[in-house]
């Protein structure tokens, strides 16, 4: 998917008051139930939260009365996770209403497709956030985390448009039960037949640097300064690394080998689950960060260690003992990198999940600019990206040791993100291929020749000759389309 038209008009500096949104009769209502979540009602071996597990117990067997007494003992418990406003006394309630209340059809579901439901629910947003009250958060960060688990969903047997139902029946529930604020549905779940808009968005290299001044400027000013260099870390893990949200706030410690050749490794915890067996990875530091930014990731694990041997506090790379933070509160460090970076960049849709996007737009980019045909024609294309492209051949060599050119790279930006193959990584991460594409078209034996053109436009020679020899044919063709 390319950009959307907003991004591509802000990268070249033309700034939107509003990105355009869906129309709202393409919001339609929850489709009949299905039975292919089915599968996650059933035992995993993967690492899970004992409150999930609890309601995987609570939810057993068919008999719809037995299931809600046994829920309603555990809302009444308080046990870990059960306690008012806690993520199992969440789910819990919202399997309390799947079993009893009818959906939008004015149909109940069956015990086990709202069993499903509930558990293919939890299963995907619980991994994905901290102990927050999640009952406190506004439209953004629901459509951030929405769009975090089905971005990532596999698209086997119609797996993804099961779970956009799954997700429009708990958020109706939020709605309903809880008054939370409304999100965009068209622009998270697409339109009613379960088709999934992507949220094509990236930032320039540029952005990025002037982001990330803000943090040691004036945000600095503003609050902590730990928590300045914790937002600037983050940002830029993110940026550089392509760390899902929890994968960058629930860092250890132990996973920073910070000795030559650097190295971060990303890997399930008894605090963090990971969404898939392939989210855990071993990212090369080495070759994404420059020698700056891992000269402030060792001098603040460095500090964290003297913190712990002075006072054992936290785990956590990102916790902050003088603020009673275990580690920082996602609600705490998200809402001030969102504002940061629409403040940066105009753009009001920017999220944190977007820095996810444009590290592996920008990595593509990269490694495919190192042969580019037409370099000239990609840093036109791409302002604000100028310095990627100028060292595009030093981040191939850092990245695989050599600059030979491989078909594998899509492979390796996949592996990087935590992908089990290149097509989650292409179909929604990847939003530069039409530049590639132009690319590879613009080869001598492929493109076609100038008198092709000519006679194809329908202009006279002498205009067309002109205009290449003052802005290029391209860019001639281009403005016959405007």
């Amino acid at each position: 998917h390319s950009l959307k038209p907003h991004v591509w008009r802000r990268l070249h500096g033309v700034i939107l008051p509003q990105a355009p949104a869906l129309p709202v009769k393409d919001i339609g209502k929850i489709a009949p139930p299905g039975t292919g979540l089915l599968n996650d009602v059933k035992d995993t071996d993967e690492p899970e939260p004992r409150w999930l597990r609890m309601l995987r117990e609570a939810l057993r067997g068919n008999d719809r009365e037995a299931i809600v007494l046994r829920i309603d003992a555990l809302l009444d418990s308080s046990a870990p996770g059960f306690q008012p406003g806690g993520l199992g006394n969440l789910f819990a309630a919202y399997a309390r209403r799947s079993l009893l209340v009818c959906n939008d059809n004015k149909v109940r579901l069956s015990v086990g497709t709202a069993c499903a439901y509930v558990i293919s629910t939890a299963k995907r947003l619980g991994g994905l956030v901290g102990p927050d009250d999640l009952l406190d958060w506004g439209s953004v960060e629901w459509t951030a985390l929405y769009e975090e688990a089905l971005v990532d969903a596999e698209n086997e047997k119609g797996r993804r448009r099961k779970l956009v139902r799954t997700l429009r029946d708990f958020q109706r529930y939020l709605g309903l039960d809880h008054g939370v604020e409304k999100i965009d549905e068209a622009e998270v779940f697409g339109s009613a037949d379960g088709l999934v808009s992507v949220d094509a968005n990236i930032i320039s290299h540029d952005e990025f640097s002037r982001i990330r001044e803000r943090f040691t400027q004036d945000v600095a000013n503003e609050i902590h300064p730990d928590l300045a260099t914790i937002a600037w870390l983050t940002f830029t893990l993110a940026y550089r690394c392509g760390l899902r949200r929890m994968e960058a706030l629930k860092l250890e410690l132990a996973d920073v080998l910070i000795e030559a050749p650097a190295e971060l490794l990303v890997r399930p915890t008894t605090s963090r689950r990971l969404k898939t067996k392939s989210s855990t990875r071993k990212i090369p530091l080495y070759a994404l960060l420059d020698a700056e930014e891992l000269g402030r990731l060792r001098g603040w694990l460095e500090k964290r260690r003297e913190m712990e041997r002075a006072h054992p506090y936290s785990v956590f790379l990102f916790s902050l003992p003088q603020l009673n933070y275990f580690f920082v509160p996602q609600d705490t460090m998200f809402k001030l990198l969102h504002r940061v970076m629409r403040e940066v960049t105009g753009d009001s849709t920017l999220r944190f999940h977007h820095l996810r996007h444009t590290f592996a737009t920008r990595t593509f980019i990269a490694l495919m600019s190192s042969n580019a045909v037409n370099q000239k024609s990609l840093v036109a294309a791409l302002p604000g990206f100028t310095s990627v492209l100028e060292n595009a051949s030093e981040f191939r060599k850092r990245l695989y040791g050599n600059t030979r050119m491989t078909r594998r790279d899509i492979w390796a930006i996949s592996s990087l993100l935590g992908h089990s193959g290149p097509d989650i990584s292409v179909q929604h991460y990847v939003h530069l291929f039409d530049l590639a594409l132009a690319d590879q078209l613009s080869q001598p034996e492929i493109a076609p020749s100038t008198s092709v053109v000519i006679a194809a436009s329908g202009k006279s020679a002498a205009q067309a000759y002109r205009h290449r020899n003052e802005c290029g044919l391209q860019n001639w063709i281009a403005s016959m389309w405007r």
